[in-house]
């Protein structure tokens, strides 16, 4: 992908056009596919499926041996500790592109080095506490800007797209934390059942 110009992943190329990253809608329209006529979530369904997958990613997050944190996962140059951090800072960014911020191509691989202000596993779940309350206020008190349009690197989407988007990522990624504890010999406590994933778009590959 990188030969072809592209610096980051998903990528997915279909003749001379190309879609980057999880973006439903265009990759609908990249492939000539009707629109999906599931539905979508709901506000209350997706800050419901939002406090579920957070949840659930702190009480796996905090299982984590300290001196695993910087285990590196197989199959990706990411340590523990990138990995378990990025599950909640897409919606922290994308939340606030809704208030003026910005959401950059160079902005997709800063966790990599953010993630590294947290030290312990107490210092990640904090964290996605903390942007759990941003999303909560975004699809409670302030439900009236779902429907704003935003730019990111990516193209226009509304904050409530994107919000859907993020999720996404948030849920695979915790897929993937439970994969490595796994092979850590830790088994998650109360993990997720695959019907508590309904309704979120699972992207495909290595989290």
């Amino acid at each position: 992908m990188r030969s072809l110009g592209y610096r980051t992943v998903p990528i997915t190329l279909f003749g001379d056009r190309a879609v980057q990253g999880f973006d439903v809608p265009a990759l609908r329209d990249l492939l000539g596919l009707p629109a999906d006529g599931s539905g979508s979530l709901s506000p209350d369904e997706l800050l419901e499926k939002y406090r579920l997958i957070f949840g659930a990613a702190q009480r796996a997050i905090v299982q984590i041996p300290e001196d695993k944190l910087d285990w590196v996962t197989p199959g990706r140059e990411r340590t523990l500790r990138q990995l378990t951090w990025h599950i909640f800072d897409r919606a922290e960014d994308f939340a606030g592109v809704v208030d003026g911020g910005k959401f950059t191509a160079d902005m997709t691989d800063q966790y990599m080095t953010r993630a590294n202000s947290c030290r312990t596993t107490a210092d990640i779940a904090a964290y996605g506490q903390q942007v759990l309350t941003k999303v909560e206020d975004l699809l409670t008190r302030r439900k009236d800007l779902l429907d704003k349009p935003v730019t990111t690197y990516f193209g226009t989407s509304t904050t409530y797209e994107l919000l859907n988007r993020a999720l996404s990522m948030a849920a695979f990624r915790l897929n993937g934390t439970y994969r490595y504890l796994r092979i850590l010999g830790i088994e998650p406590l109360a993990p997720l059942a695959s019907h508590d994933f309904s309704g979120i778009l699972m992207p495909p590959g290595n989290p």
